[in-house]
């Protein structure tokens, strides 16, 4: 049977190309394969070295092998990542440049001695395909990546055992020049064909099983995720009443207290004063607490709703809570709405009005602003108090971290990162800025509707 070693040749290296291309797509779909990445290189690589066989100066002859080497050895090093190797390119490297300057010294001293090139491009190629079987069988872990690996491993000793047999053949053969005629290119091209296919269908085959198993354990750690997130709301309910009662009882119990001992003496007076100030404290930490992790955890309620309307009602609590006409909101004559949960909007609205009036002076005014954006709706706050440290800007809004310049003042450090959290569930974001002549800048922007 005659086949025709161009035609061979032309269909490998359309393979090579398919194959090359399609890792490569995968790899860009799911960048954790990195082993994909590299069989896509080495299969892109098939291409200049096939091209390369068609050189026949010396120089030309020793490029070809070089080539050949080491598309094989970056082929075998994604082989070998897919498992969970690291990469060793320096094995790439080293045996890359040894074929190489192997070549030319073979070339330089004897030029015409076909039978010792085939033995070293043989001997080559045996072990960077005998080391790649090796390293796989000795890392197999569940049985359909084992059998893919069995795969690829079976299928490289084929290869082995066919590159063996072509290095005795022409060792014994009369005429070393057999393995150039085009029956015998022919069959070769057809090997390396059908092997190339069947290392490809081993491929998918182990992606597949990596991204079944990388699926396993993400619905494993959502449904771990999910139990942690009911237990922690569950302990919050329980909290939330434990602590009201008895703040509540020892709250009472002082008022009584002190009303019992009027006038009260000096010396208990300020005792009863302090121990009222730590109920209130603890009892806003408290707060605080369950109000940040239902920012976390509630199931949000969304509904079509306006920036200002909420602005308003926040407003309105707020002159009630200071006493004070100091906050100025500047409503737009025409706002998008904005798609999202009432309640917990409000709470962080409120908690942005009521930062600005407590840093900023009492003689100074506090302006809020709502004006639409492109595709967004923006609530921006300037007060003109103490600002932001420049160099904790971007901490501020982490849980429990409070900036150096609020430490005498009273807080938890839970507000600005509950406002952030609520923000980030509504698909917006929360924007810190100090002004230029003075105080700060604050933006709850939303995506509109």
């Amino acid at each position: 049977m005659m086949i025709d070693p161009t035609t061979g040749l032309v269909f490998l290296l359309s393979m090579s190309a398919a194959n090359g291309i399609t890792a490569l797509i995968l790899w860009r779909l799911h960048p954790q394969l990195r082993g994909v990445g590299i069989l896509a290189l080495g299969n892109l690589l098939a291409g200049p070295t096939f091209v390369s066989i068609m050189l026949r100066d010396a120089h030309g002859i020793a490029l070809h092998n070089t080539l050949a080497i080491t598309c094989s050895a970056v082929i075998a090093e994604g082989f070998l990542t897919l498992t969970g190797r690291r990469p060793d390119f320096r094995f790439v490297l080293a045996v890359s440049l040894f074929t190489g300057a192997l070549w030319e010294t073979m070339l330089a001293l004897d030029p015409d001695n076909l039978r010792i090139r085939v033995v070293a491009i043989t001997l080559l190629s045996i072990l960077v395909f005998g080391r790649t079987t090796w390293l796989m069988l000795q890392r197999r872990q569940e049985w359909q990546l084992g059998v893919a690996e069995g795969m690829i491993a079976g299928l490289l000793g084929i290869h082995i055992l066919v590159l063996a047999v072509r290095m005795v053949w022409t060792v014994l053969h009369p005429d070393p020049n057999f393995i150039r005629t085009d029956v015998a290119r022919g069959w070769f091209y057809l090997e390396l064909t059908l092997v190339d296919a069947g290392l490809f269908f081993g491929i998918l085959l182990m992606v597949g099983s990596r991204l079944a198993r990388d699926l396993n354990q993400q619905g494993q750690m959502l449904a771990a995720e999910r139990h942690r997130k009911s237990e922690l709301r569950q302990l919050l309910h329980m909290l939330g009443h434990e602590l009201r009662t008895p703040l509540s009882i020892i709250g009472r119990t002082i008022e009584s207290i002190q009303d019992l001992l009027t006038p009260t003496p000096p010396e208990i007076h300020r005792l009863l004063t302090t121990l009222h100030a730590s109920v209130l404290r603890v009892g806003r930490l408290s707060q605080a607490l369950l109000t940040a992790e239902r920012s976390d955890l509630a199931t949000a309620r969304p509904e079509m709703l306006k920036l200002s309307d909420i602005a308003t009602e926040a407003e309105r609590l707020l002159r009630e809570k200071w006493g004070t006409d100091r906050l100025l909101v500047h409503y737009p004559q025409s706002e998008p709405s904005a798609l999202g949960d009432r309640e917990l909007l409000f709470t962080a609205v409120v908690n942005l009005l009521d930062n600005a009036l407590k840093y900023s002076p009492s003689d100074t005014a506090v302006t809020a602003t709502i004006h639409p954006l492109d595709g967004e709706v923006a609530l921006r706050i300037e007060d003109s108090g103490i600002g932001f440290p420049p160099d904790q800007i971007s901490q501020i809004g982490q849980r429990f971290f409070r900036a150096t310049n609020v430490h005498d003042a009273p807080g938890t450090g839970l507000g600005l990162y509950m406002v952030k959290t609520i923000a980030q569930r509504h698909g917006g974001r929360l924007e810190l800025a100090n002004r230029a002549g003075g105080g700060a800048e604050v933006a709850l922007i939303l995506p509109a509707a």
